[in-house]
């Protein structure tokens, strides 16, 4: 993670979502990157390598939807949501995450001291954005990330409806 900091505003830059299989992607990147856009969980889909805001869609984490830019601006996805999803559905080696380690009737199992057993697992490139940005930036009220019960995973919003 990169932090840049310009007078009293922090400008974080933070990961590149799922890079081994971006470098394969020439016309997109996914980043988990705050630039003052508010606290609504999502990410920036460049449609090219450039960075440019101009050419960026702002999808948020929490449900299949945009969000804007401090200036009420963003591209929708179009040709792009394809590549993304494919990009936000592929595991990502590097990356794991906790999940809760369920039993074969898809109980959570306790330890003796009575605390949750987790494991550890490869995580998606959503689950890596969510768990990146809940890291950086916490909770956020109001705003709810759904856990599939039977795998402890993170679900994906329906982003094939947007």
């Amino acid at each position: 993670m990169k932090i840049h900091v310009e007078g009293n505003k922090r400008l974080i830059e933070m990961a590149l979502i799922n890079p081994p299989v971006t470098d394969n992607t020439p016309n997109i990147e996914i980043w988990v990157r705050q630039r003052n856009e508010g606290s609504i969980p999502h990410i920036h889909v460049y449609h090219d390598k450039t960075q440019n805001p101009r050419k960026c869609s702002y999808v948020r984490l929490d449900i299949a939807g945009y969000h804007h830019d401090s200036d009420g601006k963003g591209k929708p996805l179009g040709s792009y949501k394809d590549t993304m999803i494919e990009l936000l559905d592929k595991p990502w080696s590097k990356y794991h995450i906790e999940v809760y380690d369920l039993d074969e009737n898809n109980k959570i199992q306790y330890n003796e001291d009575g605390d949750i057993k987790k494991k550890l697992v490869v995580a998606t490139g959503y689950e890596a954005a969510v768990i990146i940005w809940i890291d950086t930036y916490g909770v956020v009220p109001n705003i709810k990330f759904n856990i599939d019960s039977e795998t402890g995973h993170y679900i994906r919003p329906n982003y094939e409806e947007m």
